[in-house]
């Protein structure tokens, strides 16, 4: 047998007998046996974005995911929330102040 065939032969004694654990799945044959980490494409998608907490604040957690992942800085969303809130709307703008009275 060559070495892909046991391989795939592998995965799917994995996939027939394996149990799910809560971060991956353990697996025992009579010659092999371990534990695979899966991920699904949601946690591997969202792997360093910081999601929006509110519904206002998309703005605040797409730059404090710049910030953390071009910049190496350790902020959050809630960090640049409580900056806004300290500098008030002297320097602050939104699409209601586009629209003319």
């Amino acid at each position: 047998m060559s070495k892909l065939a046991k391989l795939v032969a592998y995965l799917l004694i994995i996939l027939s007998h394996g149990v799910a654990l809560s971060s991956g799945v353990y697996f025992q044959s009579h010659s092999l046996r371990g534990a695979i980490n899966v991920n699904s494409w949601k946690v591997i998608r969202d792997h360093g974005i910081e999601k929006q907490d509110e519904d206002y604040s998309c703005g605040s957690a797409a730059v404090a995911t710049i910030l953390r992942s071009f910049y190496g800085l350790d902020v959050y969303e809630k960090d640049i929330l409580d900056e806004v809130v300290k500098t008030g709307d002297e320097w602050t703008a939104s699409f209601s102040d586009l629209y003319p009275s």
